[in-house]
């Protein structure tokens, strides 16, 4: 997360479907949540996809779960 420069952004929530990382990592004192917290979002609620390698399957299950925002390729300066 820190690679992505996300400390800069105002984060709700940080999600990760490795339940390893969830257990053992936070970021700025945030746990990370799993999946089906997307959920219960709004229309007005972004959510950013930095795995890059894996955005299309996030994408898709982020919209299978229910996710009702927008959603959001990170892009690093440069590419």
């Amino acid at each position: 997360y820190h690679n992505a420069k996300l400390d800069a952004c105002n984060i709700i929530a940080l999600i990760d479907k490795n339940s390893f990382k969830r257990d053992k990592l936070t970021f700025k004192g945030k746990s990370l949540s799993p999946p089906e917290v997307v959920k219960n979002s709004s229309t007005d609620t972004g959510l950013v996809i930095t795995a890059f390698a894996y955005e299309q399957e996030i994408a898709e299950e982020a919209k299978q779960l229910g996710f009702k925002g927008n959603i959001v390729r990170w892009q690093e300066e440069g590419s």
